[in-house]
């Protein structure tokens, strides 16, 4: 692990700015433009920390088709109960059902 020293070090030459003052070996002040590329820096960490929770979401929550093919025995009474249920719990999955002869050929 870097110490800070010199990560500020690092840091100031690679800005061009002194973005530390009054470095100790407990503490560190940061100057003005210091404290403003701070408030910077978190704010890219904070959109980061949302694009990631976002990401997640996205990849978490159903979106898109559900197709189901269903027998002519099939009692269409509970199916329309599971789907309005689904959809409750899922609004942005869209379903189809389809009444098929034999199994596999409801959809094309």
């Amino acid at each position: 692990m870097r110490r800070t020293k010199d990560w500020c070090a690092s840091s100031d030459s690679q800005n061009g700015v002194v973005l530390s003052a009054n470095r100790t070996t407990r503490s560190v002040a940061l100057t003005a433009a210091g404290d403003r590329y701070l408030v910077h820096c978190q704010s890219i960490l904070d959109r980061l920390e949302l694009a990631k929770a976002e990401a997640a979401g996205l990849c978490a929550k159903p979106v898109g088709r559900l197709r189901i093919g269903v027998d002519s025995t099939f009692d269409a009474h509970h199916l329309a109960w599971l789907i309005h249920s689904f959809q409750e719990r899922y609004p942005e999955v869209t379903v189809q059902t389809s009444l098929v002869r034999e199994f596999g050929r409801g959809f094309k």
